[in-house]
């Protein structure tokens, strides 16, 4: 078949590392009907194959709010969705929600959350188990079965899986023999969904956990979990156990806070494969009704439950919000939190702190805009991606920073065009991000809320789900069907790099993006096929880059050098 050669528009390209942005590659969720219904996202999960899974609450026609999942392809198309329908007398009004998702190695998809059960036992946790095509497989309700009839306050944590697929679900369940208080409640299920253990962890006579639990496993399925507790005189503690693989409590032990705190926030726990673990949690002290005074605690312990070391980052006169804990790949761990000040609940910057295995602090980062709202991912051991509300003008941001350092690589923008009909500024709320483990690509959920002007005057309440990326381009992708469509030359380039396509079949409107090794955004320019492009990279510092070009149908990568 004779090649016509499609030929790219000479550009005159200058470099740009101030302004690099992310690269929206699609957008599913728009205003389109004012009803007045509840529609909110809650998780979102990234599948290996770049499938994207979203878990939230929906309501219905009676009013009802259930748990929906939806399942995306990698382009963008909405492919499945799963409502957990039941039955509900008459009269009922009922809120469920989920806290998290999770996918395994075969590709099956948990959703855990909290699903009204009776009115006399009013919600449970639920845990429910879809395929990859989001058919029901099967459904487990969890609650104290030492009162199964008038059973309050089931409150979900976390969901995990283990190599072995089988699915660990954490959360507090009322303790019939100290009415109105909770415990810890861990349950193990295998991928049939039969119960492997229940691990209930009660708290101590003089105290009562407050909050749901979270979790972590190590390589060895040892579990650590934790909740705030707090005491008779309003004192709080965090309160952590170590639990086998075959559901024993090792032990339970309490973490206080310092001399002249009175508070603790919520607290989360990260365990490294050998079962070293790490607990966070804000602490707070009050000068008076109107001064608060906040740091960071961050703990590391080792499987016994010793404490290794213990650091606080620096006390600040605000008021710290739930602390966020994650690791990276070589065991770094990052801290961050909302920041609020203490006079009339202004929102200040939120700061995350970069700790090393040896528990120095490597950096902190402090946003220059007011936010709240925060959450953050970390990716291998180069990236952190940071989602956040800009308060000021109430816009969501996502931000790339590079993990060695806590520079910004750059940030991007949600927002969107009010369209016609509508009488006010749409709200756009984020609600969770996911990182794709192998491309950096990120995947955000939130939630659309729009105003309807005259006849309908009502609100409009919208799930909206976004890709963006490539942040770091597929390397491998060099290998791929039409890759060798794209010649790049002279090898290597010195001041210029010449870009020719052949491919008569792609299409006409393009986007190119070129990215440094560390993930940095050099340039992006929307293209039209036209004649041979020509880059100049006089000003670009030798070293290794990427040119990738996004079509309609596909996305090709190529690596060049720049040597000068």
């Amino acid at each position: 078949m004779k090649t016509q050669k499609n030929i790219l528009a000479i550009f005159v390209l200058v470099l740009n590392t101030s302004a690099a942005l992310a690269g929206l590659v699609w957008t599913n969720g728009a205003l389109t009907n004012a009803d007045d219904v509840n529609r909110s996202p809650q998780s979102i999960l990234y599948s290996s194959n770049g499938t994207i899974f979203v878990t939230g609450k929906e309501s219905n026609a009676n009013g009802q709010t259930l748990i929906v999942t939806k399942k995306f392809s990698a382009g963008g198309t909405l492919l499945a969705t799963a409502t957990n329908s039941y039955f509900v007398a008459a009269g009922t009004t009922i809120a469920d929600y989920p806290v998290g998702i999770v996918q395994d190695a075969s590709g099956n998809i948990y959703v855990l959350g909290r699903q009204y059960y009776s009115s006399t036992r009013a919600s449970d946790m639920v845990l429910i188990k879809y395929n990859s095509s989001l058919t029901q497989q099967w459904k487990k309700y969890i609650y104290n079965s030492a009162s199964p009839t008038q059973n309050y306050n089931d409150t979900p944590g976390k969901i995990i899986l283990d190599k072995n697929n089988d699915i660990y679900v954490a959360g507090t369940w009322s303790q019939p023999t100290l009415l109105g208080t909770e415990e810890i409640v861990v349950r193990k299920f295998n991928a049939a969904g039969t119960v492997l253990f229940t691990r209930a962890v009660a708290q101590i006579s003089g105290k009562t956990i407050e909050e749901p639990s979270d979790m972590c496993i190590d390589s060895s399925l040892n579990l650590n979990v934790v909740a705030r507790a707090s005491d008779a005189s309003n004192l709080d503690y965090v309160m952590y156990a170590r639990i086998t693989s075959t559901g024993s409590l090792l032990w339970k032990r309490f973490c206080t806070v310092p001399v002249g705190y009175t508070s603790i926030g919520t607290p989360q726990v990260e365990c490294t494969v050998s079962g070293v673990f790490y607990l966070t949690s804000s602490i707070s002290r009050e000068v008076s009704a109107s001064n608060h005074f906040g740091k960071i605690m961050l703990a590391k312990y080792e499987q016994s439950g010793t404490q290794i070391s213990k650091q606080y980052t620096p006390e600040l006169n605000l008021y710290i919000d739930a602390t966020k804990l994650r690791m990276d790949a070589s065991n770094n761990v990052y801290i961050g939190s909302d920041f609020v000040a203490p006079s009339g609940g202004i929102n200040n910057s939120h700061r995350i702190y970069k700790y090393n295995t040896a528990g120095t602090r490597v950096w902190t980062y402090t946003s220059p805009e007011t936010s709240y709202g925060l959450t953050f991912e970390t990716y291998s051991t180069t990236s952190v991606f940071v989602l956040f509300v800009h308060s000021s003008v109430i816009l969501p941001k996502i931000r790339k920073l590079n993990a060695s350092n806590g520079t910004t690589i750059w940030t991007e923008d949600l927002s969107v065009t009010i369209p016609s009909g509508y009488i006010s500024s749409q709200l756009l709320t984020p609600h969770a991000l996911a990182v794709n483990s192998t491309t950096s690509e990120v995947a955000y959920a939130g939630r659309l809320t729009g105003d309807a002007g005259p006849p309908t005057q009502n609100n409009e309440y919208r799930w909206q789900v976004r890709k963006y990326g490539l942040t770091v381009p597929r390397i491998g992708d060099e290998n791929t069907s039409n890759n060798e469509a794209i010649q790049l030359y002279p090898v290597p380039a010195n001041d210029q790099l010449i870009v020719s396509i052949e491919n008569e079949n792609r299409s006409s409107n393009s986007k190119m993006l070129i990215y440094d090794l560390s993930g940095k955004e050099m340039l992006k320019r929307e293209i039209i096929l036209s004649e041979d492009l020509k880059i100049s990279t006089s000003e670009f510092p030798s070293g290794i880059y990427f040119l990738s070009l996004q079509s309609e149908n596909e996305i090709i990568t190529k690596k060049f050098v720049v040597a000068h």
